[in-house]
């Protein structure tokens, strides 16, 4: 069996087969390109992959997923039913499951990004060949390396903005395919889109809801002659919108059947409509908008004003731009400049454009006039926001890509070297993630839990005092079922009418009657909340918490400076001179696998626990 080379007669069969074509390419890349990617990337993810939970939201958002619970406001009705099927999988523990499918929603976004590109060969005509593939398989690995959406793609929390990525990306892909479609085609991809948006809302619509001016308008603007779907289209379309919102039943259904921790309570409209605005944390997140309306009606002043907005600027402005700088990266963001000023100058496809950057100048001006980041070291939630920039950039830099492949020079090795200096330059990037965002050992937030349990005593009261308490403990509780005689306390919850009730449904035992009582203030409940479960419990059960300073603390410990308490591993405990003391833990009997390494110290995110850990008495 010879070899066929160059200058040799071809034979006949092949001579005579016609060469692959247009549609040939596109079924190639698309049978080829994104399953590679999907298949890269999540290897990389699970390597990396948490394998408990991070200190986020991501204990809560496990626990919600895997008892079909509710989480804190807005709900995230749609992620948590995903979770749900996440954690049935049969594979490791609930944890593990759930962080996985962040991995795989983080490898799907990432092909949607990839055929969103591809397929602009409709929008850009005489893109062909490597010029078509190439920028398509290359700009996605800017998003995969970038330090947020690596992030997010480890934890259980992240699922639930990458759910909202691929929902945006996918609604994106309607979009085009919309204007690329006959009129009597259009029908379709306006039914889908409007249901997108509406899953998209069901399942984080903070982040979905900036794309609904953009969208608006897309539809609003006069399509070209004979290209416009029929009018009374519209209609059905609001029906698929609905469609897709509907998960958000999920709330009050769930409210109503009382979860574990029926965190917000919407099972009725008033408090149904609290949870989905956030009203909870209205205090935390104050808008220029509402302190302008205040300074209208004579109820504030300009200076609030001001100072306001120089806050959100010190908070947000600053690390929106050094999120941008690091995220996508400077190489990134010099093909997104490229490949808008290619977008634009081709006249093709702007009403896709517009939806782009009405999006996105959207979230930015609604970053800039709320004050959603109060602590610095919570940077990872403007992280989270701020993942539809990063893929809108990363999108850009894809048109930009390959508007500069359109202009290679015809030497050979010239083209050559500028194709893998594009295909190397997200690379850098991607070391960078591996040493400085693996979780596989990240496990100090479970082994806090841990050590909470170890730390109290038995049939004690347990008042969680911050985030790291309450998440950890609920998860070990519900899902890995330890230490149910301890009865957890999520002081936070006492400020809300609802919260005590749920204490009161949860231990009927404590003999909490706040509920029902009308206080001037919700100060006044947590106070005459945290004092009832106190007294009733002297003399049955050890009362203990935590060393964070939360709610029990300020509303409790600082009215009675007299009390005494002792020391009991990672947790407090009050002294009860009616009640025989119990045995107290001694610090070498905590778990301490991660804390001696100094995560605390390198991660934001953890400098709480290790400051609980220190306050105890412990030094890493």
């Amino acid at each position: 069996m010879g070899f066929i080379t160059l200058g040799s007669e071809v034979p006949s069969g092949l001579k005579n087969r016609p060469p692959i074509g247009e549609a040939g390419l596109r079924s190639l890349f698309f049978f080829l390109g994104p399953p590679a990617l999907f298949l890269v990337f999540l290897e990389a993810y699970l390597l990396c992959l948490n394998p408990a939970f991070p200190n986020d939201d991501s204990a809560e958002t496990i626990t919600a997923g895997a008892t079909l619970g509710l989480q804190h406001p807005p709900g995230y009705a749609l992620a948590t039913l995903a979770m749900r099927l996440e954690s049935l999988l049969p594979v490791g523990s609930p944890s593990l499951r759930v962080n996985a499918g962040s991995a795989l929603s983080a490898c799907a976004a990432l092909c949607l990004l990839a055929l969103v590109l591809f397929f602009f060969r409709e929008a850009f005509p005489g893109k062909a060949g490597a010029q078509a593939w190439f920028p398509a398989l290359v700009a996605p690995c800017y998003l995969a390396f970038s330090p947020a959406f690596w992030r997010n793609a480890l934890g259980a929390k992240g699922g639930i903005y990458l759910l909202a990525a691929c929902l945006s990306l996918a609604l994106l892909g309607c979009l085009l395919r919309h204007e690329a479609s006959p009129a009597p085609r259009k029908a379709r991809w306006l039914f889908l889109s409007f249901f997108l948006l509406g899953l998209g809302l069901a399942n984080h619509w903070e982040t979905q809801v900036v794309f609904l001016p953009g969208f608006l308008l897309f539809f609003w603007l006069k399509p070209r002659a004979g290209t416009a779907p029929a009018a009374g289209a519209f209609v059905p379309a609001l029906f698929f919108l609905a469609l897709g919102a509907s998960p958000l039943l999920y709330l009050p259904l769930r409210a109503h059947a009382h979860p574990v921790l029926d965190l917000g309570a919407p099972d009725t409209w008033r408090y149904f409509a609290a949870d989905l605005s956030r009203h909870y944390v209205a205090d935390r997140e104050i808008s220029l908008l509402g302190v302008l309306g205040q300074v209208l009606n004579g109820t504030s002043t300009g200076g609030r004003f001001l100072a306001l907005l120089s806050e959100i600027l010190r908070a947000q402005g600053l690390p929106l731009s050094q999120h941008l700088f690091s995220n996508p990266g400077p190489p990134c963001l010099a093909l997104a400049v490229g490949g808008l000023l290619f977008w634009l100058r081709s006249r093709k496809e702007r009403k896709v454009l517009l939806f782009l950057l009405v999006s996105l100048c959207v979230l930015f001006l609604a970053l800039l006039s709320s004050l959603l980041v109060p602590d610095p070291d919570q940077g990872w939630i403007l992280d989270n926001f701020l993942l539809p920039a990063d893929w809108t950039l990363a999108l850009l830099s894809g048109v930009g890509m390959g508007a500069l492949l359109g202009r290679l020079p015809r030497s050979r090795a010239r083209a050559a070297a500028v194709f893998l200096l594009l295909a190397a330059l997200p690379f850098p990037a991607a070391f960078t993630a591996f040493r400085h965002r693996d979780q596989a050992k990240d496990i100090l937030a479970y082994d806090y839990g841990v050590n909470l349990l170890k730390s109290a005593p038995r049939h004690s009261v347990l008042f969680a005092e911050g985030d790291p308490d309450y998440f950890s403990l609920y998860y070990l509780q519900q899902v890995e079922h330890l230490r149910p005689d301890v009865r957890m306390i999520p002081a936070f919850t006492l400020f809300e009418p609802w919260g005590a009730a749920q204490v009161e449904r949860l231990y009927p035992g404590l003999g909490l009657t706040a509920s029902p009582r009308d206080f001037p203030d919700h100060f006044a409940r947590i106070i005459y909340a945290s004092s009832e479960i106190v007294v009733k419990s002297r003399g049955k059960n050890p009362v203990g918490f935590t060393y964070f300073d939360g709610a029990f603390h300020r509303y409790y410990l600082a009215r009675h400076p007299s009390l005494r308490f002792r020391k009991s591993g990672a947790v407090l405990l009050l002294d009860d001179p009616s009640f025989p003391a119990p045995p107290l833990l001694p610090l070498p009997g905590l778990r301490l696998r991660d804390f001696t390494d100094g995560p605390s110290e390198g991660d934001p995110s953890l400098r709480g626990i290790g400051a609980a850990y220190r306050a105890a008495g412990l030094s890493p």
